[in-house]
């Protein structure tokens, strides 16, 4: 039997840091859900304040607990005992509540949600927003979730190489909304010390090793004198790596701005903006940039490919080598036309393919379809945990054999 639109859904998040992308994407669901009337039937069971207190004017409940972490993803000493607690806890808000469909926003609460679904007869829908180690996919018990969608396909192939069917496996790729510009492009530029002619570029995210940002300071460097005086690159962003490379960008055309609220205000600003991150999943700055008509020159890794249309909405460099960026700076600066021809085609991407509407609308069709052909009953549940011990073996054989 169908069940009944907009019936009570359960999101389950864990998250260890400042609220970042996948709890933006998050933020952006739930609010969708709340504007289509089902606030009240919309649970978020998370482990971040910050998060609980971004979604409560959309939710109908939020629950905060400590989350403990198992195997594959730095499990303490005292793991199995917090997860039995955590099944326990789950299944208990599921009946509580009347839960219909448990979303998992990441990988890492499908450990205890899984074992939780199977219990309580519901099903699980799990959202990737990064790649995962053989061990965490193993130890998360996601192999038995009812569906799993990933932000890219980088997210979602090796679940596919493991063995999981395609009928349970999908890529919804991020949406944002257009960021908030309240400032002039000139004004914001003349505050920054830029001149009109120089060519800005902007960097966005946290500085930590794999984001290499230290590469984009490699390559600059390796750009001609005359070349490297005609740009001018921003980072934007904080993290442990601050002072290594300003060390490291000391005598190069680069300011370091720290965390901004006028994100916005600082892409419009730029001319274009880079990133030689080395797995990023999906990259929702890039994404922010393309709404506001900015081409990116980005690492060809990760999920990046998938966001950047190679020579149509942005130019793709050789991941991990400073003089492959440091021919496509060049290459940008012989030909600064092709910037706004570039801009244009990133516009009409994001607006056909990112915007948080049709994430948001993709996201929602999804879950109600996964709730929808859920099969209940003891069938249904041994279904699942038969799913869990062929994809598990098929995968620990695969890992075995390499």
């Amino acid at each position: 039997m169908n069940s009944p639109p907009g019936s009570d859904w359960l999101f389950v998040h864990f998250g260890d840091a400042p609220l970042r992308g996948s709890e933006r994407c998050l933020l952006t669901l739930l609010q969708a859900r709340a504007e289509a009337g089902l606030r009240a039937r919309t649970v978020l069971w998370c482990n971040q304040a910050s998060l609980a207190e971004a979604a409560a004017p959309w939710v109908d409940e939020v629950r905060v607990s400590p989350f403990v972490l198992g195997p594959g993803f730095g499990a303490g000493g005292a793991y199995f005992q917090h997860w039995r607690a955590l099944v326990r806890e789950g299944a208990a808000l599921m009946r509580r509540r009347g839960t219909r469909l448990v979303y998992c926003n990441g990988l890492a609460p499908s450990q205890w949600m899984m074992p939780a679904s199977l219990l309580c007869g519901r099903p699980l829908l799990v959202q990737l927003h990064t790649n995962y180690l053989p061990l965490s996919r193993l130890a998360s018990g996601a192999y038995a979730a009812s569906h799993i969608t990933g932000v890219s396909h980088f997210c979602t192939r090796d679940f596919a190489a493991d063995g999981v069917p395609p009928a349970r496996l999908s890529v919804v790729p991020n949406g944002v909304p257009a960021p908030r510009v309240q400032t002039a492009r000139e004004a914001v530029r003349a505050a920054l010390g830029i001149a009109p002619q120089t060519l800005l570029l902007a960097s966005v995210g946290a500085l930590v090793d794999w984001k290499r940002v230290d590469l984009l300071l490699a390559a600059l460097q390796a750009l001609p004198p005359a070349d490297r005086q005609r740009l001018h690159l921003l980072v934007v962003g904080d993290g442990p790596l601050r002072a290594a490379l300003q060390d490291q960008a000391q005598g190069l055309p680069v300011s370091f701005t720290g965390w901004r609220n006028d994100v916005g205000d600082l892409l419009q600003a730029a001319d274009a903006v880079v990133s030689a991150a080395s797995k990023e999943a999906f990259g929702l700055t890039l994404l922010e940039a393309a709404a506001l008509g900015r081409p990116v020159l980005a690492a060809n890794a990760g999920g990046m490919p998938e966001v950047v249309l190679d020579g149509h909405t942005g130019q793709l460099f050789e991941a991990d080598s400073a003089t492959a960026c440091a021919a496509a700076l060049q290459a940008w600066l012989a030909q600064p036309e092709r910037l706004a021809t570039l801009g244009r085609g990133a516009r009409q991407h994001y607006e056909s393919q990112f915007t948080a509407a049709r994430m948001c609308s993709r996201l929602l069709a999804l879950g109600t379809q996964v709730e929808q052909q859920h099969r209940p009953g003891l069938a249904g549940t041994l279904l699942r945990v038969c799913a869990l011990l062929a994809v598990s073996c098929r995968a620990a054989w695969r890992r075995w054999r390499s």
